[in-house]
């Protein structure tokens, strides 16, 4: 499991942008190394989802944000079990991505085509936000 952020990369999450992006280029190379086999390789990259990874980050975060990314979690229309049965449907098709949330889809695919308008504009939000 990678993450939206190894597809899209936000401001000051640099250590968090490139692990999650070494998951989805290491998924992608064993892909095509084994695409003439049974095994089967799927990368899922899903945006926010209910987890632990705030109580198990290092280092702290303003209580705003902390709060915000909470309220995020728990409105999130797609949940761990539905992601885990996207994931499952992915690499039963033999397909290579796995992008669960909608939003996640659609600002991949702009971030395709408009790389520099989709940076810039997450650099705002970011910086607006705190």
């Amino acid at each position: 499991v990678a993450s939206f952020a190894g597809l899209v990369a936000f401001p000051r999450m640099g250590a968090y942008n490139a692990t999650k992006a070494a998951v989805v280029s290491l998924s992608e190379t064993i892909y095509s190394d084994l695409i003439t086999t049974d095994v089967k390789v799927a990368v899922v990259c899903p945006t926010i989802f209910q987890t632990g990874i705030m109580d198990a980050a290092r280092g702290e975060f303003p209580a705003e944000v902390d709060q915000r990314i909470g309220r995020r979690m728990e409105k999130a229309q797609v949940q761990a079990p539905e992601i885990a049965r996207m994931a499952l449907d992915t690499v039963l098709k033999g397909n290579l991505y796995c992008s669960p949330m909608r939003e996640g889809t659609v600002a991949w695919w702009l971030k395709r085509i408009c790389p520099q308008f989709v940076q810039k504009h997450l650099t705002t939000r970011k910086s607006s936000q705190g």
